[in-house]
């Protein structure tokens, strides 16, 4: 408790009670500005009372208070149900015991990878809808609920399996296209990329492959290379990845990286762009630029590192039904890379080190930062033992933590120490998305609505730069629209200018081009709140709602002279590619050598270099795509 009180004799000495009843209050000890307080057992509200004595001897006549809600309660998440399951898709209502946020983690594996907000804003009754995911695969998934005073429950790892698609799934994962490097040092490096989808460049991938190599990798020796372990778990499309490698790499030595991806399938992407990293000298100071990309200064690495990292601390388990939540916290060090936790049947001796454990091939349970992991291969009746311990770039690992851990049979809620209670997104945020690249169906739908109803109603004079009213004036002109109404040309000077929250990330001149690509599939600029979404939707690189059967035959045309053959309707990159020429779609991810091989395929199919709206869309269709002839 902080304590404040005065008086002209000055304050000496202060009695506390939780009634209001003098009788009842602590001894009299000096007056304190602090004090630490013992509140009536149970959970509610929790009243606190003080009496003050000044100088004089004259005790207050009413006491000072202060009350607070204690809860200690963990939220019951109770009622699961789930509905409305498709090849892509699901739906999960549940209801938690108290007031509280929720939130669903899901992904292929226990260690999920991707989120959704349940109940942003504390509820009892609460309800998802997931989208974007693969058919015919089954996803691990948990339920967290935070209650107001931060008491925080798990459900266990649970699984459910969307249904099979009548076409079997065979679209890969899009190649990395961007695989580079930074803080390069004389053991280890950071290789960064941005992640592609499950299907080119919709949904989430699976899982990565990252090796490396002496010799430059290709397709022919991709087995050869070694592969590195602790990948993260792909992200949704576009999301810039990183990941630090300590691979005990040899100083002033020559490495190549490479990467794959892979869908649930598995569908195996073709290899990443390959990078050439040329490690320090074990006498140069560190980390510095490599394989491309310019790195940072940073303090100096010498290759004699004996230090370990600290040991983890805190080492805790949860147990549940035929699983167990380890938990830990990291340590503090600057060089920590990640942990890595050790699992056996048998007891595991606090005097083994981490070489011989690796050594002994003892089952690697977990490679990686975070400071939690849900063994769900654990067996009611059995227990297991755990060895954790940090590792840094060279790598030097810490002492072991050794921990005992039994399954609780029938536990299908785990309660988990306090969390701080953080306020989660408004759902009405939708300013917080720089692009809709890999967004759940149901998030782009509501992000365009609420950026179009910002531009269909932009009914006022919008100040701007010679080069957006040069692209202005030329949209007008071209596209026949200069008897617009004074209201439309508002909204398209508004978007030219100044663009919305998903398509700042486009010039004055490009946000300008997705209008003519508008037009040339409608034969209209855009006027009405529905309109101005398809065009949110193109500029984001996802498909419209309104259809044009004029432009979609026009695509056909387009992608026979392309690429010498009919589309496939079973094709997801054939119907990708038909949607790019129809509609103009814009890519969110860019590549410049991508665009120059485009650039150079258009020009020896058609004789010359782009001009229309339509050229540039068949331009972007042979880069982005990844339909093949």
């Amino acid at each position: 408790m902080n304590l404040s009180a005065s008086d002209a004799s000055g304050v000496e000495e202060m009695r506390i009670s939780n009634s209001n009843n003098f009788a009842d209050a602590s001894p009299p000890e000096p007056f304190a500005a602090s004090k630490d307080w013992n509140l009536g057992a149970g959970d509610g509200i929790k009243n606190v009372y003080v009496w003050y004595k000044d100088g004089a001897g004259n005790w207050s006549g009413s006491p000072a208070a202060d009350s607070i809600i204690l809860d200690t309660a963990f939220p019951q998440i109770n009622d699961l149900t789930t509905s409305s399951v498709s090849t892509s898709s699901i739906r999960m209502d549940f209801n938690t015991s108290e007031q509280a946020v929720t939130r669903i983690q899901y992904g292929f594996t226990s260690q999920y990878g991707s989120e959704i907000v349940a109940s942003p804003a504390a509820a009892m009754s609460h309800f998802a809808a997931i989208s974007g995911l693969s058919s015919a695969t089954e996803y691990h998934y948990r339920i967290i609920a935070v209650d107001p005073a931060g008491n925080r429950s798990n459900s266990i790892d649970r699984i459910f399996a969307t249904l099979s698609d009548v076409v079997p799934d065979a679209v890969a994962p899009a190649a990395i296209i961007n695989l580079s490097s930074s803080n390069v040092g004389q053991s280890s490096v950071n290789l960064n990329w941005s992640a592609p989808g499950d299907d080119a460049m919709n949904g989430t991938a699976y899982e990565y492959d990252i090796r490396f190599s002496s010799s430059p990798i290709t397709e022919e020796n991709w087995q050869n290379a070694s592969q590195l372990s602790g990948e993260p778990v792909p992200a949704s499309p576009g999301t810039s990845q990183a990941v630090y490698m300590s691979v005990g790499l040899a100083p002033n030595t020559a490495y190549y990286f490479a990467m794959k991806t892979r869908d649930e399938v598995p569908n195996w992407s073709g290899i990443s762009n390959v990078i050439l990293v040329n490690t320090l000298p074990a006498s140069q100071s560190g980390p510095g630029g490599g394989g491309g990309s310019s790195g940072g200064g940073g303090p100096s690495q010498s290759i004699v590192d004996a230090t370990p990292p600290k040991q983890p601390n805190n080492f805790r388990y949860i147990g549940a039904d035929n699983q167990i939540l380890l938990r830990w916290d990291n340590p503090s060090d600057s060089d920590f890379v990640r942990v890595l936790i050790i699992k056996s049947a048998s007891e595991i001796g606090t005097s083994e080190t981490p070489q011989t454990l690796l050594a002994n091939r003892k089952t690697l349970l977990y490679d990686g930062n975070k400071e939690e992991f849900t063994d769900i291969n654990a067996k009611n009746g059995q227990t297991y033992y755990y060895a954790l311990f940090a590792y840094d770039a060279r790598p030097n690992y810490s002492p072991i933590q050794v921990l005992a851990a039994a399954p609780k049979a029938g536990a299908e809620q785990i309660n988990v120490e306090k969390e701080e209670v953080k306020t989660a997104v408004p759902v009405e945020d939708y300013s917080r998305y720089k692009h809709l690249a890999g967004e759940r169906k149901e998030v782009v739908e509501k992000v365009a609505l609420y950026e179009a109803g910002i531009t269909a109603q932009h009914n006022q004079f919008t100040q701007m730069d010679d080069s957006a009213r040069n692209a202005y004036v030329k949209l007008m002109s071209d596209s026949k629209s200069t008897g617009a109404s004074e209201k439309t040309k508002h909204s398209i000077a508004y978007f030219i200018q100044n663009g919305t929250p998903t398509t700042k990330r486009l010039g004055s001149g490009e946000r300008a081009g997705v209008i003519k690509s508008y037009y040339a599939a409608y034969g209209k600029i855009p006027q009405t709140e529905p309109e101005w979404e398809d065009i949110i939707k193109i500029a984001n690189g996802r498909w419209p709602d309104e259809v044009s059967v004029k432009a979609e035959n026009r695509a056909i045309t387009s992608f026979k002279k392309i690429y010498k053959r009919e589309p496939a309707s079973d094709s997801g990159a054939d119907q990708n590619a038909l949607r790019i020429l129809a509609y103009g779609l814009r890519p969110v991810i860019r590549s410049l050598d991508t665009e120059k091989a485009s650039l150079k395929i258009f020009k020896g199919i058609y004789k010359k270099t782009p001009g229309s709206p339509d050229e540039w869309d068949i331009m972007r269709t042979i880069g982005y795509s990844g339909a093949k002839r």
